[in-house]
Formats: structure tokens, C-alpha cells, sequence
């Protein structure tokens, strides 16, 4: 009984290094996942601040765009501004010369007169130059 109990104590030693063997295996391995996920997380991080900084760069461009735009709108706003204060102005004017008053009459036509005049100036600076046909030399058409 007593060689019985030896063998399977024998047998149990044997299993015992067995699993001793496997756990030294399984803390290889745990090892080195631990080091492969530590290796990840590092990637992770690297990636994330990769992306990060491209959506930066892409927020700012859009920001700059977007303040550019907001610069060249005031400068509109600013500008139709300007063409109320004349356009009230002028309606001013003709408000006090359409009045019973000749003289006030007579000031409306010089204006429109004016005003005619101007317009046909403008109306002038923007023609292009032509060449004449009988002189070849450039005139306004």
C-alpha cells in the first residue's frame, strides 16, 4: 500500500511540474502581452495625436477662411453703408426741390442735369479703346 501511495505521489510531482511548466508558459505570455498592449496604447496615443493635430490645422484654415469672409462682409455692409447715407441724401434734395418754390425747381433740374452729366462721364471711362479705321490710332467707341 504504502509503494501504491508512493507511485501516486510520484504521479502527482510529475503533474505538479507540468503545471508548474504550463504557469511559467502562461506568465511568459501574459508578459508579453502586457508589453504588446503597453505598445498599442502608445500607438493609440501616437495616432490620436497625429489626428489631432490635422483637425487643428483644418479648424484654423476654416477659422481664417471664415474671418476673411466676415472682413469682406463688413466691408460691404460698410460700403451699402455709405450708399443709404448718399441715397437719403439725395432724396433729401429732391424731397426740397419737388416743393411749390421755383428756385427750388430750377435746382432740381440743375441736379438732374449734373447728375446726367456724371453718368455720361462714367459711361465714357468705361468704353474700351478701338482702333479707328481711318487714323489706326485708339479711340473710345
Amino acid at each position: 500500500m504504502l509503494s501504491i501511495l508512493d507511485g501516486k505521489v510520484t504521479k502527482l510531482e510529475g503533474s505538479m511540474d507540468d503545471v508548474k511548466e504550463t504557469l511559467e508558459e502562461v506568465d511568459g505570455h501574459t508578459t508579453e502581452l502586457e508589453s504588446r498592449q503597453d505598445q498599442v496604447k502608445d500607438q493609440v496615443v501616437e495616432v490620436l495625436n497625429d489626428n489631432m493635430d490635422a483637425m487643428q490645422r483644418a479648424f484654423n484654415t476654416v477659422i481664417g477662411e471664415l474671418i476673411e469672409k466676415e472682413d469682406a462682409l463688413e466691408v460691404t455692409v460698410s460700403a451699402l453703408k455709405e450708399q443709404i447715407k448718399e441715397l437719403k441724401r439725395e432724396l433729401n434734395i429732391c424731397k426740397v426741390t419737388l416743393g411749390d418754390d421755383k428756385p427750388n425747381r430750377e435746382l432740381l433740374r440743375l441736379g438732374l442735369i449734373v447728375c446726367s452729366v456724371k453718368s455720361k462721364r462714367v459711361k465714357e471711362n468705361e468704353k474700351k479703346p478701338m482702333e479707328c479705321f481711318l487714323c489706326c490710332g485708339p479711340h473710345r467707341m
